[in-house]
């Protein structure tokens, strides 16, 4: 607080300043005062290793434990098992569609299927191929690193199944479906499509939560899976492999897992539990069957069982990740090719006299291969199944944006609405430059049609995309590079047959940065009679940087869906677009206010 002071005196001070104080000469100042630092500006960092791309904006790397592993692996599906994970549940689509794999440098895109997502929590289970699996007992310096991309809420399904496994694989089943009696229903998710059907005429399994990855089947002893006749791709006649993973209920029965022969047995192999023992069966071109009971299957524990077929070789049975016998195998092959029983899982493979064998317990992962797998690859699934928390670490999250990558940008853009005439003119609010991209769009009634588009530059503008909208209008989307004109405003005019039309609504666009030469990479369109949503459709954009344009017309408000922008909606039409920075299927997403006919078009425009 400042003192207070008496007020005598104070009218003579103010009534005669000059003679209250006088000004002396002028002084320089005792110091210099201190430069004035400007700030630096924020440079974001250049990630490392590189990004995938600008679509993506978060990734974690997973690393994967070469003490796991036994052997080094080539293309190996490694099960990534996430029971909840926060990143993923706020960044990631509710459909984990967005979610991919790379290698260890951040850029090379490999193939994965996703058993399951839960966007609630973030938990996932991923069967990722991965090129390489280091090794501690090969030697290997280093453990193995991927990459997981997620935060791209516009990308199509990244998940493709057939190609996670490789050709050897005939059927991988990961037993997840709700058992309903569907034909087909249980999945294969190889390209052999082995698919199953729930009872075969018997009962259906029924589905349980607490599987290996996702869910499981229960077998209550008097239930099956089966895939008929014909199913070429599972008549393997000189290597084979029978895996699984199991919960037995009962120990004691003679229980049958997975196999494909007939009866009487003429050929054929069957993985199956005998008194709390591993149990396969394989049965020659001779029928003579081959088999051994070993090993120790307990119950009420899951249990990772696997038995190998090799021609001339030897049949070697596994229990979770360790051999437990081998014998020598026939000199013949085993005669599959004539075998006209079913492949069955959770019975014998056949239905004759004189004895049926069924599962009691739970039955998930069932996978068969035309191959022998090895030693070290079974020890490797068994380490990465039965414990991925151990076998993979899950690092932090990063993000990057990719703000300063250059590329095809909107520049301005303007709409009108006109009724009842024959041509239209919209003029640009701003000067244009010479070299953009201008693009325009209308709709018109149905029953007309456009005659010429020009502008006030001379330029010739070409046809992208044609498109009816029900029964009551037609939506055109033209371009041109404004190569003929320089700066300055520019108008455009579209002209119609007649008659005069009474709904005519024209959208004008400028985008820099776009290719100069036969710009449109490509262009689709989509239309409703009902509905709030519309999707253009899936196209492939063969180039990047590029420009992908949205125009929509509906009944009512129309507007894009994320990451696309609005940049011009007006009388129920919409005009979108958003730069992409990789190669890919795209498509333009958007919704209207109300149900009614409307139409929505995509248009790629190619980075210069």
């Amino acid at each position: 607080m400042v003192p207070s002071r008496p007020c005598s005196g104070d009218g003579i001070h103010q009534n005669s300043p000059s003679s209250f104080f006088s000004l002396a000469g002028e002084e320089a100042a005792p110091c210099t005062p201190p430069p004035t630092t400007p700030p630096t500006p924020t440079v974001t960092p250049t990630p490392s290793p590189p990004w995938f791309n600008c679509f993506w904006p978060y990734r974690k790397n997973i690393t994967i434990n070469k003490t796991a592993v036994s052997g080094t692996q080539t293309d190996f599906p490694v099960l990534i098992n996430l029971s909840s994970d926060g990143d993923l549940k706020n960044h990631a689509r509710s459909d984990g569609y967005d979610i991919l794999f790379t290698r260890e440098d951040g850029q090379t895109e490999i193939p994965y299927e996703r058993e399951y997502y839960n966007n609630a929590n973030g938990a996932l289970a991923a069967w990722v191929k991965v090129p390489r699996l280091n090794s501690s007992t090969s030697g290997d310096a280093y453990n193995t690193t991927i990459y997981m991309y997620y935060g791209f809420l516009s990308s199509p399904d990244k998940s493709k199944p057939p190609n996670v496994w490789d050709a050897n694989y005939k059927a991988v089943w990961h037993l997840k479906e709700s058992g309903s009696g569907v034909a087909d229903e249980f999945k294969d998710s190889t390209s052999n499509a082995n698919h199953g059907t729930g009872g075969g005429g018997v009962a259906n399994p029924t589905l349980t939560q607490s599987g290996v990855a996702d869910g499981a089947q229960s077998f209550n002893g008097n239930d099956l899976i089966q895939k008929s006749n014909p199913a070429p791709t599972l008549e393997m006649t000189s290597q084979v492999t029978m895996e699984a993973w199991v919960y037995l209920s009962d120990s004691n029965d003679n229980q049958k897992i997975v196999g494909k022969t007939s009866h009487p047995p003429t050929g054929g192999y069957l993985l199956g539990v005998n008194t709390g023992k591993l149990y396969p069966e394989f049965w020659d071109i001779t029928g003579t069957d081959y088999t051994f009971t070993q090993g120790s299957v307990p119950s009420t524990s899951w249990t990772h069982l696997a038995a190998t077929w090799t021609t001339g070789g030897n049949i070697v049975g596994y229990i979770n990740g360790n051999q437990v016998y081998s014998m020598a195998a026939s000199s013949n092959n085993l005669n599959t090719t004539a075998t006209s029983g079913w492949m069955r899982i959770g019975a014998t493979p056949w239905s004759n006299p004189p004895v049926q064998f069924y599962m009691n317990g739970l039955i998930d992962e069932v996978r068969l291969s035309n191959v022998a797998r090895d030693a070290n690859w079974i020890a490797t699934e068994y380490a990465n199944q039965a414990n991925p928390a151990l076998f993979h670490y899950l690092g932090k999250e990063e993000s990057f944006f990719c703000g300063g990558t250059s590329g095809p940008s909107y520049v301005q853009s303007r709409s009108l609405h006109f009724e009842y005439v024959n041509q239209a003119s919209i003029t640009l609010p701003g000067s244009t430059t010479a070299g953009d991209l201008l693009v325009l769009s209308c709709i018109i009634n149905q029953s007309n049609s456009v005659s010429t588009v020009s502008d006030s530059k001379g330029n010739g503008y070409n046809i992208a995309q044609t498109t009816n909208v029900g029964t009551w209008g037609k939506l055109y989307t033209y371009n041109v590079p404004n190569s003929l004109g320089g700066p300055g405003p520019i108008t455009a005019t579209v002209s119609l047959q007649s008659p005069a039309n009474k709904t005519f609504d024209v959208f004008f666009l400028e985008y820099s940065g776009v290719a100069s030469t036969s710009p449109v990479d490509v262009s689709s369109s989509g239309s409703a009679s009902s509905g709030t949503a519309m999707n253009s459709g899936d196209k492939p954009i063969t180039r990047a940087p590029s420009l992908i344009y949205g125009f929509g017309a509906g009944n009512s408000s129309c507007h894009a869906a994320p990451p696309y922008t609005d940049r011009e909606t007006a009388n129920g039409r919409c005009a979108v677009d958003q730069t992409v920075f990789m190669t890919g299927t795209f498509n333009v997403t958007a919704t209207q206010g109300s149900s009614g006919a409307w139409a929505l078009q995509m248009v790629a425009f190619k980075g210069a």
